[in-house]
């Protein structure tokens, strides 16, 4: 009997230490992971500081009296620049998402995993379906606004989809308590804006440089501990 108890222990044992040691690894292999939610990070951030410092007027690349508030305003007495403007944004998302797939694509590759099983496991709420489909609803909001000639309702629409990230932990990786202030305060600037009336598209913009910020550093942040975690074991990074 006690034989029999002895040999139960040391196989709970050692299936404590074989959870363990694959926990070990999955943190060694969520690497590469983190490496491609930088790359999305970095990417979305970048784009969006630069259509924001061209509706700011200070961007070196284009005259500061063309911002994208100006041609929406612009579009609200022209028809066909309105639906100029939605076919555009179209194509501009297509991009987007192919560019996301193939970034995914490139990192499961690395990973020797299937595409399907890497977005599974490291991204979750970017399972194809459910982002796309969450994407195509945001672009028929966007599509709607601009076709009707409102402009003054878009930037507080694009404030209430980042709020919607916020709740939802798709894109920003941040902490329950800071998504909920954040999101929060999108959705008040949302209701002060529509409520003035202020068809500026750079309230929207800066609210989104300054979340994707937080959320970068935060994912910078894991990939460092993940690295000293790697160096204490004496495992590698790849």
């Amino acid at each position: 009997m006690a034989d029999q108890e002895l040999q139960a222990a040391l196989q709970e044992i050692s299936t404590i230490r074989r959870i363990m040691s694959q926990a070990a690894a999955g943190k060694d292999a969520s690497l590469s992971s983190v490496n491609t939610s930088i790359v999305i990070h970095a990417s979305a951030l970048v784009l969006s500081l630069g259509f924001l410092l061209q509706e700011l007027g200070m961007s070196p690349l284009a005259s500061g009296d063309v911002t994208a508030s100006s041609v929406l305003q612009l579009s609200a007495g022209i028809y066909g620049l309105r639906a100029l403007l939605v076919g555009l944004l179209g194509v501009f998302l297509a991009i987007l998402c192919i560019a996301l797939y193939v970034n995914l694509w490139a990192a499961a590759r690395h990973d020797n995993e299937q595409v399907s099983a890497y977005v599974a496991r490291n991204f979750r709420s970017f399972a194809a379906l459910s982002f796309l489909s969450d994407l195509m609803v945001k672009f028929c909001g966007v599509a709607v606004i601009i076709a009707a000639g409102h402009p003054e309702w878009l930037s507080p629409f694009l404030l209430a989809c980042i709020a919607d990230y916020l709740f939802q932990g798709r894109l920003f990786q941040l902490p329950l308590s800071s998504s909920v202030v954040m999101a929060l305060g999108a959705v008040a600037l949302g209701c002060w804006q529509l409520y003035s009336g202020a068809p500026s598209l750079s309230v929207a913009l800066g609210s989104f440089v300054v979340v994707m910020m937080a959320s970068l550093f935060r994912v910078v942040a894991r990939k460092r501990a993940i690295a000293r975690h790697v160096l204490a074991h004496g495992g590698s990074d790849e």
